[in-house]
């Protein structure tokens, strides 16, 4: 169970942006949307995947799918 208020989903992405799939999940100490979108570029930077581009989108903790949160890594 996801115990912080925001957590930032990245996503690998092909080149032209079409195509992406969630590769992380990154719990943040956000109590924002502000607060978790400034942390966004940390984010990309530690992006290890190997996807050509990268997207990272805050999100509230509590709206994510089930799935989504049982089959990205902690």
């Amino acid at each position: 169970m996801l115990e912080a208020a925001f957590i930032i989903l990245v996503s690998g992405c092909s080149h032209d942006g079409a195509t992406c799939t969630p590769v992380d999940r990154i719990e943040v100490a956000a109590s924002t949307r502000a607060a978790c979108e400034q942390q966004l570029d940390a984010a990309l930077g530690s992006a290890t995947a190997d996807w050509p581009v990268f997207t990272a989108e805050c999100r509230r903790a509590d709206t994510l799918p089930p799935l989504l949160v049982a089959e990205l890594p902690d």
